[in-house]
């Protein structure tokens, strides 16, 4: 079931619920089961509800905290850095997951540096561990620490240098953090290599080639993302080029598909 979650596989990670409850578990592992189920329907509140009842019938389940952590609402965030801590101390085999959730929170709060140790203390554990690299790359620049950056960025394609994502987030970082624009494209060009349909390189590209102030590049590189998937930022970026090309029709046109998106 796990498995189909990090994979965001609604329908496999569903039927995978109805496998294990057919198998009669525990009580305890049937809330939590039902919970995943909710989950997956969309339903965070009704989730929320049956884990709280698994945690009720078996308190000294590390796992159940660390689900919960991640489901509580997003305004909830003292309640889900306890809930990591607590699996924490349950001994929850991913311990690693807990403390870059922690992480996770505590950069949402504004408390980048303890952000910032407990990634560490997560790298410490799992080193291969992508996601946590991904938002170290993310959270140094907030305190001018971007050679840091650059090297967990870098140390994100080492690890996976075949995920377009990965190429995408350090052109993201060049571009908008040290403005090297030829980096930024560079690293775009290989996203697109890796995965054409990765629209968000095209975007990335896009932006870039307004900076240089060649429009029609721009224009080119948001149609090919375009081409492969509608996102609405795509339309809302060459909406904006058309406007400033005075080709206020178009321009209204691609700003109204944008709204119809998002």
């Amino acid at each position: 079931v796990f498995s189909y979650v990090c994979l965001e596989d609604k329908n496999n990670w569903i039927t995978a619920v109805d496998n294990a409850l057919a198998l009669n578990p525990a009580p305890y592992l049937v809330h939590l089961f039902k919970a995943l189920r909710h989950e997956g329907e969309g339903n965070k509140p009704e989730a929320l509800e049956e884990v709280n009842k698994s945690i009720t019938l078996k308190p000294t389940f590390g796992l159940s905290y660390a689900y919960r952590s991640s489901i509580r609402p997003d305004s909830d965030i003292e309640g889900s850095i306890e809930d990591c801590r607590k699996a924490i101390l349950l001994k929850y085999e991913r311990l690693w997951v807990c403390l870059h959730n922690i992480g996770w929170y505590l950069w949402q709060k504004g408390e980048r540096d303890k952000a910032i140790e407990s990634y560490l203390k997560a790298i410490e554990i799992r080193p291969q561990y992508l996601q946590t690299w991904v938002n170290l790359g993310l959270v140094y620049p907030k305190i001018d620490e971007n050679d840091k950056a650059l090297e967990a960025l870098n140390t994100v394609i080492k690890l996976n240098p075949k995920k377009a994502l990965s190429y995408d987030n350090r052109g993201d970082f060049k571009l908008d953090v040290l403005s090297d624009m030829d980096g930024a494209i560079e690293d775009y060009k290989k996203a697109i290599e890796i995965d054409t349909k990765y629209v968000w390189a095209h975007y990335g590209l896009g932006r870039v080639y307004i900076l240089k102030k060649d429009v029609n590049k721009a224009i080119e590189c948001l149609n090919d993302g375009l081409q492969r998937c509608e996102k609405a930022d795509m339309y809302w970026l060459r909406g904006r080029i058309y406007f400033i090309c005075h080709n206020f029709e178009q321009a209204k046109a691609d700003l109204r598909r944008a709204i119809e998106l998002s």
